[in-house]
């Protein structure tokens, strides 16, 4: 026969507490980091960068000039919004997640140098969309509904219903 001590009840219990604690203290620190201001834009505008560096191929100076365009933007008064993902796109990215076969080093040597270059640029453009979908797919986990943002300035007509940022 097992005989506990009120001691070892207590300790149970206080062990019990500190690791509901620490699941809660986690569950917040992933909520605050999926949903900090501009995150999920950030990690948009990069996908769509890569991909504009990808339709530009290896035109010499498209960098440079892609990086011109970007700084030479109008100044105007950007706010910017959230906008709901629909829980279907959620559903078919977790079922067709963008895979990219790995080239191994030998196989990257056989290559002509034109196409390790693309290689390469393509590449970038699948890393950054995978990291886009999976914080949408994190978001989504976590919540059970997931948040776009997009940028609109006080010229832009909203198309899609948006729902504005605190």
């Amino acid at each position: 026969m097992i005989v506990f001590t009120e001691d070892c009840d207590r300790d149970l219990k206080s062990k019990e507490a500190a690791a509901s604690m620490a699941r809660a203290g986690a569950v917040n620190k992933e909520r605050d980091s999926l949903l900090k201001e501009g995150e999920m834009l950030k990690l948009r505008e990069e996908f769509w960068a890569a991909e504009d560096l990808w339709m530009d191929g290896l035109v010499e100076g498209a960098l440079d000039r892609w990086l011109e365009e970007r700084n030479k933007m109008p100044n105007k008064k950007r706010k910017v919004v959230r906008v709901p993902v629909p829980d279907a796109y959620i559903h078919f990215i977790k079922e067709n997640p963008t895979l990219m076969r790995e080239l191994s080093d030998e196989e990257m040597a056989e290559c002509p140098e034109h196409h390790r270059q693309l290689y390469v640029i393509q590449k970038l453009v699948n890393d950054k969309n995978r990291a886009y979908q999976k914080a949408l797919i994190d978001q989504y986990n976590t919540f059970g509904f997931a948040y776009d943002e997009k940028e609109v300035t006080d010229d832009d007509d909203e198309k899609e219903v948006a729902v504005p940022k605190n």
